[in-house]
């Protein structure tokens, strides 16, 4: 009875440690919230270097500043300008992603922030590894 009672203490003392992953080997550069009003999407850029030796998967992103934070892409299609869900973008060991003008992008739609004010952004990765980062808000159009 001992034995059973210690080997279940100890499952229930690991399970949580257990079903943490580890934080994605990312360094995140240039991170920036663009934001107008209220009532337009935030657009947030940021460069993802992977600098781990295996293939990175970003599969998404939340944050409370945020009723929906979905990943698209600014593409021109038969002359008209549009932007496109994305699905999950895979950055090879060693290269980096960038998420600027023009290309990919995190759309925030529903936007609760204030420029001057930090944002918080949860990056999710496939294999459920998270990143927490605080990101600058700045008034769309600023340098």
């Amino acid at each position: 009875m001992t034995l059973r009672l210690t080997r279940l203490t100890a499952a229930l003392l690991l399970a949580p440690t257990l079903a943490l992953a580890a934080p994605p080997p990312v360094s995140v550069s240039g991170a920036v919230a663009d934001y107008t009003l209220p009532s337009l999407p935030a657009v947030i850029y940021l460069t993802l270097t992977n600098e781990g030796e295996t293939a990175l998967s970003l599969t998404g992103a939340s944050s409370p500043a945020c009723a929906t934070l979905d990943v698209h892409k600014s593409m021109n299609m038969n002359g008209m300008a549009m932007m496109v869900p994305a699905g999950p973008l895979t950055i090879a060991p060693g290269a980096a992603l960038a998420l600027a003008p023009g290309g990919y992008h995190l759309m925030c739609d529903g936007p609760r922030m204030s420029p001057g004010q930090p944002m918080a952004l949860v990056l999710h990765f496939a294999g459920g590894a998270d990143l927490a980062l605080n990101v600058p808000v700045r008034s769309a159009g600023a340098q």
